[in-house]
């Protein structure tokens, strides 16, 4: 024990020291990107000439500039939010833009018929799946985003006046949750709050933070649609790999086109929303959206409020699972019409009518695409035309580029490179980046410059991981040693807000009130339960992380891609 304490403590003397390191001789995304690129072989053709191109316009256009201010990429971030809903706001007032090309109210019908196929009647059980997630709401930020506090309920439950009732029976269905004076923490709030993340180098995403008590019925009904869209649809939205396969096929033979949409989550207009959905599910929507938001002024800062005139924001509980159902609808109802309106240049209904969404990622038949384009374009969504293509050899859908049918998909430095756990990410994403298609052996030309990075920053002790994600371990053929990594403060918590939480992550029956709450792998990963739990569970702090080193004991399931002088 003592021996095994020591190396630890040496190991993890070893792992500050490197930290420290690279710290004070912080690697330039730049020059790095620059260095990269010259290796790439003077004979290169195709995809493989392609591939090496796009890295370098790609690598680092999601990474923040000291020449854009953080105070500006927010800024713009919140214009282009009000913006999008303008637009929402004009066609809330009057109407779908007017189109020479395609019959937008007979695709508006026929989209109707399908989302009315997909949802069916309003089921009285489609808030059972309630429940909090360990996100930031109005009330709590990300540090007590656990279920523990919300359950809690110091802060306050926020609710809408209209979610008010819907937040009264949630809580009446759940008994342990009443003893707690639930009721009694319900607290009014007028909507959501504006808030920005990183994005890419000249502007932020802005999104919103939901009421407590509104989010956790949002993400019910977000669960709903997911699983109808699955099962009458055969839209899986837990599968990113069906819309990264489809778009290999439409770059190898052009038989399919991959669109994506700017401010999607942004642009569903109240309207739209109105026209396709049933007009119970329209009256339940509107009961648990925020109708008014506060953001802070791009240029002056002060805090004010703006009634949305788009449905909802990215943050809702159910935007993405709603929005995935639109496009769906929207996509597959402008194909059918496509087909009648071309019946002599129509091919198979097979291929015709394939549709396959994910959020805004958008795959259907090449010759139906623009018949797509521009329903969405009517009924208020505007088309990346940087991220959409039609023709041509390259396709882009779910995080996967492909030129030819070959995987070129580049990766991102949204971070700087000033950290051991940097230098780990990189090393590990130029072994994916250098793969070949099927992952046995990384480009040659490479090497030199991976193990000179790594010789330079990374001790040995660190070598032999398995998970190319990792930012803990270097992937390499060597056995296993340790990884890194920080922890944060732990404590125990106790009572019945522990006790619901523990409930709520384990999907069990509430004195005969079954509340079947929202599925596990959608939230933050918890410590496994075991056959017989005990509901004190640890929850983590969010304060100053500390720096620990443990036994590397992971096993991967596929070997990892390998230099040729690693074979």
């Amino acid at each position: 024990m003592i021996h095994t304490t020591r190396l630890r403590q040496k190991v993890l003397s070893i792992a500050k020291k490197a930290d420290l390191h690279v710290a004070n001789q912080p690697l330039c995304p730049d020059t790095l990107v620059e260095r990269i690129v010259k290796c790439s072989p003077d004979g290169a053709r195709g995809a493989y000439k392609f591939k090496w191109k796009y890295l370098q316009e790609e690598a680092l256009t999601k990474l923040p500039r000291d020449g854009v201010s953080a105070d500006l990429r927010a800024s713009r971030a919140v214009q282009k939010m009000l913006d999008a809903d303008a637009v929402c706001g004009e066609i809330n007032r009057t109407g779908f833009l007017p189109s020479t090309m395609i019959d937008l109210d007979r695709i508006v019908a026929r989209a109707s018929d399908w989302i009315w196929y997909v949802l069916g009647e309003l089921p009285r059980d489609v808030l059972c799946d309630s429940g909090f997630s360990s996100g930031a709401t109005v009330k709590y930020q990300k540090k007590e985003g656990d279920p523990y506090f919300k359950y809690k309920g110091d802060k306050g439950l926020g609710v809408t006046p209209k979610a008010h009732a819907l937040a009264y029976s949630l809580i009446t269905a759940t008994p342990l949750w009443c003893s707690t004076g639930a009721w009694d923490k319900l607290k009014l709030c007028d909507g959501n709050v504006v808030f920005t993340v990183p994005k890419s180098t000249d502007i932020d995403r802005a999104a919103c933070k939901e009421p407590c008590i509104n989010m956790a019925l949002q993400r019910s009904v977000g669960t709903f649609i997911r699983k109808r869209l699955k099962s009458r649809a055969g839209i899986d939205l837990n599968d990113q790999s069906i819309n990264q396969r489809l778009a290999k096929v439409g770059s190898t033979d052009g038989s399919l086109a991959t669109i994506d949409l700017k401010s999607a989550s942004d642009s569903i207009s109240r309207l739209l929303v109105y026209k396709l959905l049933p007009l119970p599910w329209v009256e339940l929507l509107e009961d648990l959206r925020s109708p008014i938001g506060t953001f802070a002024d791009p240029d002056t800062g002060d805090n004010r409020q703006i009634i949305w005139e788009k449905h909802s924001t990215m943050g809702n509980g159910y935007t993405f699972e709603l929005e995935s159902l639109l496009f769906w609808a929207l996509s597959k109802a402008s194909t059918e019409c496509y087909d009648d309106f071309y019946p002599v240049l129509a091919r198979p209904i097979s291929e015709t009518q394939l549709v396959s969404v994910y959020g805004d990622d958008i795959i259907c038949h090449t010759r139906a695409a623009v018949t797509v384009i521009e329903t969405l374009r009517c009924v208020g969504f505007t088309t990346n035309e940087k991220k959409t293509f039609t023709e041509g050899p390259f396709r882009e859908s779910c995080g996967k580029h492909y030129y030819d049918g070959y995987d070129v998909t580049p990766f991102y430095i949204r971070k700087p490179i000033n950290s051991l756990s940097r230098v780990v990410w990189l090393l590990n994403a130029l072994r994916r980046w250098s793969a070949d298609d099927d992952g046995v052996i990384c480009d040659p030309s490479l090497e030199p410059l991976w193990l000179e990075l790594r010789r330079s920053f990374v001790p040995s002790e660190f070598l032999g991981g398995s998970q190319l994600q990792s930012l803990t371990s270097v992937c390499s053929p060597h056995d296993a040693r340790w990884k890194f990594g920080v922890s944060y403060p732990k404590f125990q918590i106790d009572g019945m807000p522990a006790l619901l939480r523990y409930f709520q992550f384990n999907n069990q029956v509430m004195l005969q009130n079954h509340v079947r709450w929202y599925d596990m792998e959608l939230l933050d990963p918890l410590p496994h339960l075991g056959a017989d739990p005990d509901w004190h569970q640890i929850v983590q702090s969010a304060s100053t992380p500390q720096w620990r080193v443990k036994r590397n004991t992971e096993v991967s399931g596929h070997p990892i891609p390998l230099f040729p002088m690693e074979v």
